[in-house]
This record gives C-alpha cells, sequence and structure tokens, in this order.
C-alpha cells in the first residue's frame, strides 16, 4: 500500500495497517507551514462574527492557527464559534490551555 502523507505525522495508521497485514511504503507528501497572509483578515472575520465554524485537520493546524494571534486574544476571538476536529488528538490539541505547544 503506498501511503502519500504529510511529513510530520504519527506512525499510527502505519502500525496499525501493518498489524492487519498490509505492507505499507510511506512517502512524505506534503508539510504543514504556518500561513501568516490574511491573517488580519481573518482577525477581522472572526471579531465581527462571520465564522460559523473553524476546521482543523491535525495538531499542526491548530498550533498553526493559535500563532496567529495572541493567546488572550483566542477567547474572545472563538466566542461563539464551532470548532471542528478530525479526530481525538486534534480535538485534544485544540482543547489544550495552550495549544502553541501542544
Amino acid at each position: 500500500m503506498l501511503l502519500a502523507r504529510a511529513a510530520d505525522t504519527r506512525d499510527v495508521l502505519v502500525r496499525e495497517l501493518e498489524a492487519a497485514g498490509a505492507f505499507v511504503d510511506e512517502v512524505a507528501a506534503y508539510r504543514t507551514r504556518p500561513a501568516h497572509e490574511d491573517a488580519e483578515e481573518l482577525r477581522r472575520a472572526l471579531a465581527a462574527g462571520r465564522v460559523d465554524v473553524v476546521t482543523f485537520t491535525s495538531s499542526s493546524t491548530v498550533r498553526h492557527f493559535a500563532d496567529l494571534f495572541p493567546s488572550e486574544d483566542l477567547p474572545r476571538l472563538l466566542s461563539g464559534v464551532a470548532i471542528a476536529c478530525i479526530g481525538p488528538v486534534t480535538r485534544a490539541t485544540a482543547g489544550s490551555s495552550d495549544s502553541r505547544h501542544a
């Protein structure tokens, strides 16, 4: 099985597939990087209540999002915003008191 995935990721899927008898060949297809462009536009949209849901697909996306804003601003900016996470690890990172270091 060829598994194209992020360069920096946990190996849970690979271990489970191999335990089920699969031969897994991993390829790092992309890297998650912080985005700083449009951060001010995002801040304005959050502050104005124009964002309904923020979706996180990995713990690194949580950390990169949190890095866009001072930590003291996040509770206010995310007030009333639903947070959607791909799984329990990402949800735990999003729920930590300081996601920058989770």
